[in-house]
């Protein structure tokens, strides 16, 4: 035993000791101890500023304002894509907003309409009337939301020594694509639980959902939406050793792809993308005007792609010449062979790493010196979204 004398000095001490002692934890091998973890309360969000649009126009044809009010909430990615969601609404301050009383506004609703990737509609309360267009709320509107993803991330602090195993089953809940038909709020049952390798991304085949706290009270009878069963197995030979879980290292990164179908009748607002501006397919890529030395007369465009069965990869062009006084942002697109697809079939790639190439060429156009292209990527199915790479391309003077 050695005493601390002053910051430097340490005096022995011939006729003392320390003693102390030591527990272990014996654990029981080839025994398999489960930990479940399941989602927390997915928090509400914060719209920006005026987000509810309201119509003071009449008659149930309107696509909203009719009359109870049809209210128009823009809430980016609130993951609610049928009718059959729940949605809670709040902080619309004390007062009337064009017609419109604010405890009308706020409140629980149990059904949505007129959805689309960033809004929806709701029935105002008490068959409340609209009497002015704008848009209203203020700066403090929150909403419920849920989260769907087609990519889940698990992220597990741990420790595993050598002799020790950790292995992970998850279970979701059922999304649904944007005017698809997948079926929702159902929880995966354990007998059907699926294999997952922690703090790596896993790739659904269906997408999934993580449900705010009113849809899982009021469709799935109160039961969390997302379900991770960690497994700890201590192997045979040290019973001294055990996986280790730090429980405030726990979260999960989950991964959505914006991808939709839009069809006339269907879609709310729908505009087609053969119109200048706003076209209703959400996942696209538009290349800037690209300037030419010579006049040409024809295009003939290469990409790489990765298309599913359930996607479709479309290109569409516009064209300018020397003497169009137009901003090129003005003018219509047109759509390669009639319907923008590529000049022959190709057949889909349904494993994730294939890229084949496909062909859009036009000839016999009206004179050019400049041309802009658009790629637009649809899909019934989020999980499998069409990917490009390699654009290329030429105008001729043919």
């Amino acid at each position: 035993m050695f005493k601390s004398q002053n910051a430097s000095t340490w005096t022995a001490e011939q006729n003392e000791t320390a003693k102390f002692t030591l527990n272990t934890a014996e654990f029981t091998t080839g025994a398999t101890g489960t930990v479940y973890l399941v989602n927390d309360v997915v928090p509400t969000q914060l719209l920006r500023q005026n987000p509810i649009e309201v119509n003071a126009t009449a008659g149930s044809g309107t696509t909203f304002g009719s009359n109870p009010a049809i209210i128009k909430i823009n809430s980016r990615n609130h993951g609610m894509h049928s009718t059959s969601h729940n949605v809670t609404i709040s902080g619309v301050p004390s007062g009337e907003f064009n017609g419109l009383t604010s405890t009308n506004i706020n409140g629980t609703y149990t059904s949505i309409g007129n959805i689309t990737l960033d809004s929806f509609t709701v029935t105002a309360q008490n068959s409340d009337v609209a009497t002015v267009t704008g848009s209203i709320g203020g700066d403090a509107v929150i909403v419920s939301k849920n989260i769907l993803y087609d990519v889940i991330h698990p992220v597990v602090g741990l420790i595993q020594p050598n002799s020790t195993t950790v292995t992970s089953e998850f279970r979701k809940t059922g999304g649904r694509t944007l005017e698809q038909s997948e079926n929702e709020f159902t929880l995966t049952s354990e007998a059907k639980e699926v294999g997952i390798e922690v703090n790596n991304d896993f790739y659904t085949t269906s997408p999934g959902m993580v449900c705010s706290q009113i849809n899982e009270t009021n469709e799935m009878s109160g039961s969390k939406s997302l379900v991770l069963k960690l497994s700890l197995l201590t192997n045979d030979g040290n019973s001294h050793l055990s996986p280790v879980i730090d429980t405030s290292r726990l979260s999960a990164h989950l991964i959505q792809n914006r991808l939709n179908k839009p069809t006339v009748g269907t879609t709310p607002e729908f505009v087609v993308e053969t119109a200048n501006q706003g076209g209703s397919v959400e996942n696209k890529y538009i290349t800037k005007p690209i300037v030419l030395a010579n006049e040409s007369t024809a295009l003939d465009i290469r990409i790489t792609a990765n298309v599913a069965s359930t996607a479709v990869v479309k290109m569409y062009y516009r064209l300018s010449n020397a003497d169009d006084a137009r901003n090129m942002n003005d003018l219509d697109w047109r759509p390669f062979n009639d319907d923008g697809s590529p000049d022959t079939p190709v057949p889909p790639s349904e494993n994730r790493f294939k890229f084949r190439e496909h062909k859009f060429s036009q000839d016999n156009l009206t004179t050019f010196t400049a041309f802009q292209l658009k790629i637009t990527m649809e899909g019934t199915s989020s999980c499998y979204p069409p990917k490009v790479k390699d654009l290329r391309g030429i105008a001729l003077a043919v």
